[in-house]
């Protein structure tokens, strides 16, 4: 199984939010140290413009240059646009090694 993850992640943090830095840190230490499965790790990559917009629409990219809170639990951050973007292309990474399989 392939984990796709960044350790900034665990960058940032909101009162009363269940995801907090603890809380994924232990996580990753937990898969970490399993031995039942085969994991690896890997780091997100790059996504263009054309690939953020087949899920989302053209207002939320431009929100991805705008320093403001997306909503209520995700809370803007230094270079979030490059994590969002690295998001996506992980999330299109796993798609293709799934479809290869």
């Amino acid at each position: 199984m392939r984990i796709i993850t960044d350790e900034r992640c665990a960058g940032y943090s909101q009162a009363g939010h269940p995801e907090n830095p603890a809380r994924i840190t232990g996580t990753l230490a937990r898969l970490r140290s399993q031995t039942e499965l085969s994991l690896t790790f890997d780091e997100p990559g790059r996504v263009t413009d054309t690939q953020i917009l087949r899920a989302h629409a053209l207002e939320m990219l431009a929100r991805l240059h705008v320093p403001h809170d997306f909503d209520a639990d995700t809370p803007a951050y230094e270079n979030i646009f490059d994590h969002a973007r690295a998001s996506a292309a992980a999330t299109l990474s796993a798609l293709k090694a799934a479809r290869r399989r």
